[in-house]
């Protein structure tokens, strides 16, 4: 009987430990993938800087402008979150809306236009 114990223990001990691997292999993915969009949102807020410095010299526009602006586009979608949201897309076989990150149409299976990348 204590061998029986012993092997059921080995085993729950294996798998334990696979477990114990496959979180460790999920961690790293994760911590790159934060790293990537860290560096992502480095980029974008430089560029963002930038293009803000630029269009103020050029223009004379103000923060508060700015500002103003920011909050009409973050209302454009109704709720005032601090994320943009782009309006739906109609899938041109059913007319239905989906959302834009969607590829295909989730009542038809139809493929959805796609916006171009920057």
């Amino acid at each position: 009987m204590a061998d029986v114990f012993d092997l059921l223990q080995q085993r729950q001990i294996r798998e334990a430990r696979h477990r114990a691997e496959q979180v460790g292999i999920e961690t790293a993915s994760a911590q790159v993938s934060v790293a990537r969009l860290e560096e992502r949102i480095d980029r974008l807020t430089l560029a963002c800087t930038a293009l803000w410095s630029v269009l103020r010299q050029r223009t004379g526009a103000t923060d508060e402008e700015l500002l103003a602006a920011v909050q009409e586009i973050d209302l454009r979608d109704g709720v005032l979150d601090g994320r943009h949201s782009p309006p739906p897309v109609a899938c041109p076989t059913c007319r239905r809306l989906s959302h834009r990150r969607h590829r295909f149409c989730m009542y038809c299976e139809a493929p959805l236009p796609q916006d171009p990348l920057p």
